[in-house]
């Protein structure tokens, strides 16, 4: 049992043998009791306020009760029991020729004759099935990748919309299907522009997948990618870089360090950190996909070629800019020490008379208009000019 899952465990057990459970907080190892006592103080809405008497004796119930259990689920949990049928699913011969026609005709590169395959396999399908049916998803959602792939992201999205309605009805809101249909659904928008919108489904995608399945799975480091990428277009660089970083770590826990998809979610990661300026890093996640792509594929490879290149250009501004910094590190502590050898001959001199500047306002106008502070002419008398000659 892989751990965290256990909730996973106990959904897929009641959809097989159709028990359904009471709404509550289920704990698989054995809790605190401040837990429990939080978490039922919250079911009877009483939390974060001063409990009356009979508030705190239910509160205390119901924590006994958790206390006490041997099990995860006891007999009182079980709510009801449904009936599970199996039913045998009909295929129509001539839709499902028409269909594998299609897919490999677009394999074989033949773009037009795939299409046209597929929509007469999809017609046929909503003859023999209906509209909402499975198989009827499951031919509008191929259809909407052979429209993707030729470039027609309009066209890719509505018809990918319609497979995501038809799941939704008829697989269930949780299933892997519709969540599936709902990832590509994002992608396709992305592709006509509506990133907002993109990213709006992938979250919600997401919170799908949180419910029915491990965090642990290669398709979510593949939606991590995708969302790195949306965010990139939204120039959130910062906010991009921890998606792609996600991804490499998914990929390597899954995948082991030496595969090629990890190799190409660092080789990503190494963009990344280049346009958000750790070219450091940038350096450090490209040499790690170059000496993947090298030595499983050879330095002939286009991978390998082009890791090399990158390599290259990241390593060359990786040294340019611990240049730079360390030149502008220089710089401010020159200034910094020559501002504090000022200070230090400053207050080893002498204070000097005072600039005209620094005097108070009433002495500045009398230098200005040329009065001083000596005794002034009696009124009455002129001023006796040099040698004694009147003015």
């Amino acid at each position: 049992l892989v751990r965290d899952n256990e909730r996973i465990l106990l959904r897929e057990v009641c959809m097989k043998v159709g028990a359904q459970l009471a709404l509550q907080q289920y704990h698989f190892v054995r809790p605190d009791e401040r837990t429990v006592y939080a978490e039922a103080s919250a079911a009877l809405g009483v939390s974060g306020a001063k409990l009356t008497k009979p508030a705190r004796r239910a509160v205390r119930e119901r924590v006994d009760a958790e206390m006490a259990r041997a099990t995860t689920v006891t007999v009182s949990d079980v709510m009801n029991f449904v009936a599970v049928a199996k039913v045998s699913v009909q295929s129509a011969s001539f839709a499902d020729e028409a269909f594998e026609a299609g897919r490999m005709s677009l394999e074989q590169g033949q773009k037009e004759l795939g299409l046209e395959l597929l929509l007469e396999s999809l017609a046929l399908h909503e003859q023999t099935f209906g509209f909402l049916h499975p198989e009827s998803a499951r031919c509008y959602a191929v259809v909407s990748l052979a429209h993707y792939d030729a470039g027609e992201a309009a066209l890719a999205a509505e018809f990918m919309t319609k497979a995501v309605v038809i799941s939704e009805r008829t697989v269930g809101l949780d299933n892997p299907l519709t969540i599936h249909n709902y990832l590509n659904l994002s992608l396709y928008e992305h592709a006509r522009g509506n990133t907002l919108l993109a990213l709006r489904l992938m979250r919600h995608a997401m919170d799908l997948w949180r419910v029915v399945n491990s965090p642990d799975h290669p398709d979510l480091a593949t939606a991590h990618n995708n969302i790195g990428v949306m965010l990139q277009a939204l120039h959130l660089y910062d906010d991009a870089l921890r998606f792609f970083d996600a991804c490499v770590t998914a990929r390597e826990r899954l995948l082991g360090p030496e595969h090629v998809l990890v190799a190409n979610a660092q080789h990503t990661l190494a963009k990344a950190m280049a346009i958000t300026g750790d070219f450091a890093g940038a350096v450090q996640a490209e040499r790690l996909a170059h000496k993947f792509f090298s030595s499983r594929f050879g330095d002939d490879d286009a991978r390998s070629k082009e890791t090399a290149e990158w390599l290259a250009e990241l390593t060359f501004n990786a040294v340019r800019t611990a240049k730079l910094t360390k030149s502008a590190q220089e710089k401010i502590r020159d200034i910094a020490s020559s501002a504090s050898l000022a200070h230090v001959d400053t207050e080893g001199k002498e204070p000097s008379a005072p600039v005209k500047g620094s005097l108070p306002i009433d002495d500045l106008l009398k230098f200005i208009t040329g009065s001083s502070s000596g005794p002034k002419p009696k009124p009455g008398r002129r001023a006796r000019g040099p040698k004694g000659s009147r003015r």
